[in-house]
């Protein structure tokens, strides 16, 4: 396996498998146009490892930034027709019995005629999506005003899709941003705004997996 390098820039900006963050309290800018979501915690920190990196501690989700394409039920059913969303909720429905019929899972051993509903019943959603809940994924999401292309929300699903980021960070506290992907991929960056004007961060890497 090739040997990972961990850089600490001292001009606040940290860069991992050439991807970096840099990060105040209006925004925060990254190297690469995100096309998932993260999680931010508040953490109460108890022990710090030799990189300065938060290594014992408890932590309090505060909030998720979700893309627009992934919305709540709420703004799902705000948005989309009635008939539309019944549609698109009888295709996981099929999906699901599909799956059920083939052992729980779709592969090459599935059978061609319960393949091709499959795919069709994806690519209906699909539609769906593109046209009620566009999606351009950005490098830097903001704090201080509206996102085009993201919303907050500090629940589940079930929750409201906040356009205003309903948090005010504090300062000398520490925070952690879990980015995460259905590939499995996580990736922690920890920042604290200090009480002069300086900020603390430092970034502990996940897998560089081909999701990024």
């Amino acid at each position: 396996m090739k040997k990972r390098r961990y850089i600490l820039i001292l001009s606040l900006i940290f860069i991992s498998c050439g991807k970096s963050y840099d990060i105040d309290k209006e925004s925060l800018e990254l190297s690469y146009k995100i096309d998932h979501g993260f999680e931010i915690y508040q953490l109460d920190v108890t022990e710090f490892d030799s990189e300065n990196i938060p290594k014992e501690y408890e932590q309090t989700s505060i909030v998720h930034c979700v893309p627009n394409n992934h919305p709540s039920t709420e703004r799902f059913d705000k948005v989309v027709p009635k008939k539309t969303a019944e549609l698109y909720r009888d295709s996981w429905k099929k999906q699901r019995e599909i799956a059920e019929r083939n052992g729980n899972k779709i592969d090459d051993k599935t059978n061609d005629k319960d393949m091709d509903l499959f795919i069709k019943t994806e690519l209906a959603r699909d539609s769906i999506m593109k046209k009620y809940f566009p999606f351009e994924p950005d490098d830097e999401i903001y704090f201080n005003k509206e996102n085009e292309n993201y919303w907050w929300r500090t629940g589940n699903y079930t929750s409201e899709d906040l356009k205003e980021f309903p948090h005010k960070f504090k300062d000398e506290v520490w925070y952690k941003i879990e980015f995460s992907n259905q590939s499995c991929y996580t990736d922690d960056f920890f920042f604290k705004f200090e009480k002069n004007g300086t900020i603390k961060t430092n970034h502990k890497e996940g897998n560089c997996g081909a999701a990024w």
